[in-house]
């Protein structure tokens, strides 16, 4: 049985769990209304209150495209190349450089701009998308410093695959390329993650006898 001053001293312990708050917390003041800002004095009422209350209001039914547009710094960063190796007529070391002329997102909101020309956010183009895209190359092939450089232009489709393509995305595409000895289509599949920074794409050229395969270990920046 327990002693009288134990159970004295276990009713006045305070309690294993606190309440979060002793009452219900006040409700935060409405935005002003639209009248509100014809009337000066309103305004600054309802302002006032929003002060009180540290309340910042958003307007949710609202959608406002972002500012996207080339930049000096999103020019330099275009000059990276990223580094691919040809097999198949031997090993043969290769650059390549991205342009995206033109770029068609459906799997964004709808309520914007689904279209985007040159610069493109990793969110818009990852989490699904059709890219019209050129690509500058070099490839160390036979025949000298002219034979080496070409490129090629084709369409390339993205869809993402974990957190809306910023873990992870994979695309297919389709390309004509062009060398001085060299023409033809390619067809290529890829996958990407951390943001479509890194990724790997695998390009197969049938006609191009001296470098049917290339794998490109894809670097990009917006």
């Amino acid at each position: 049985m327990l002693s009288p001053p134990l159970v004295v001293a276990l009713l006045a312990a305070p309690p294993l769990v606190a309440p979060c708050a002793a009452e219900p917390l006040p409700e935060p003041a409405p935005p002003p209304p639209a009248s509100a800002s014809r009337d000066p004095s309103a305004h600054a009422d309802a302002a006032g209150a929003a002060r009180d209350v540290d309340v910042l209001w958003a307007d949710t039914g609202a959608a406002r495209d972002p500012d996207v547009s080339p930049s000096l710094e999103w020019a330099l960063w275009q000059l990276i190349p990223s580094p691919q190796l040809a097999a198949g007529g031997g090993a043969r070391f290769g650059l390549r450089w991205q342009l995206t002329p033109l770029l068609y997102s459906f799997a964004t909101d709808a309520r914007l701009d689904r279209w985007r020309w040159l610069v493109a956010e990793p969110i818009v183009r990852h989490s699904g998308s059709i890219e019209l895209f050129v690509s500058p190359e070099y490839l160390a092939l036979e025949g000298g410093a002219a034979a080496r450089f070409g490129g090629r232009a084709g369409l390339r489709a993205y869809v993402g695959l974990i957190g809306r393509g910023d873990n992870l995305a994979v695309s297919l595409g389709a390309s004509y390329h062009h060398f001085r000895d060299h023409r033809g289509l390619s067809a290529e599949a890829g996958a990407y993650v951390l943001f479509g920074a890194l990724g790997l794409v695998l390009t197969h050229s049938p006609g191009f006898e001296a470098a049917p395969w290339l794998a490109t270990l894809r670097l990009r920046y917006f």
